[in-house]
């Protein structure tokens, strides 16, 4: 189900509407094209990495290729962690630990961990676009959101696949038209849950997601 209603939905976008703006991120326009040639190069990237763990960290930039880097993600199997780019390096690390991360995703340079590998996905190669996702169970983890930790040690909620597919349909269902003429507002950080919906919604139906920078 998640494959059927999350990733084909979007694919199907990439294919059949290229030249629609995806996303508008620091008033920059980027295609549904610009949107898969990104994920594509990610996804390149990540095989050639050639981790095992199946939650990888993603530092929350506002940018295309961390966004492009969720759906590769989940189109090679795996699950993503939220890391704040902000956030003291005490705190990363132990969610870092908690989730057993040995790969971690940042589109910028300059943020270090102490822990794990990690990735820079702004300006990769250029990759073949690949529809064809990763067969793994929907049982299996979409991503981990991180309590505050504010009254101790963070904690993780971990959300599968089945989850978020349960979660975009209730939300569908409470009446939302979104067509590919939209403009959507996604105004959360990304290691809060409802920035999930905010990007999903409009890319599921072609619409163009603006994005608020930090």
């Amino acid at each position: 189900m998640f494959i059927e209603k999350i990733i084909h939905a979007i694919t199907g976008q990439i294919s059949n509407k290229p030249a629609n703006h995806a996303f508008c991120i620091a008033g920059v326009n980027y295609t549904y094209a610009d949107f898969g040639r990104q994920i594509a190069a990610i996804r390149q990237a990540l095989r050639s990495a050639g981790n095992k763990s199946h939650n990888i960290g993603l530092v929350t930039n506002d940018d295309i290729q961390t966004y492009a880097s969720i759906f590769a993600l989940w189109m090679e199997g795996h699950a993503y962690v939220p890391l704040h780019h902000t956030q003291p390096e005490e705190r990363s690390n132990e969610i870092i630990g908690q989730a057993e991360i040995s790969l971690i995703l940042n589109s910028l340079t300059g943020k270090t961990f102490s822990i794990g590998q990690v990735l820079c996905t702004k300006n990769l190669p250029a990759a073949d676009l690949n529809d064809k996702p990763v067969t793994v169970p929907d049982s299996a983890l979409a991503y981990i959101l991180f309590t505050s930790g504010s009254t101790g040690t963070p904690k993780g909620v971990p959300i599968t696949r089945d989850n978020l597919v349960v979660f975009m349909d209730s939300f569908m269902a409470a009446g939302f038209n979104v067509t590919d003429q939209d403009r959507c507002l996604q105004c959360f950080d990304l290691t809060f849950d409802v920035s999930v919906q905010s990007f999903l919604l409009p890319l599921m139906h072609g619409a163009c997601t603006y994005t608020i920078p930090h």
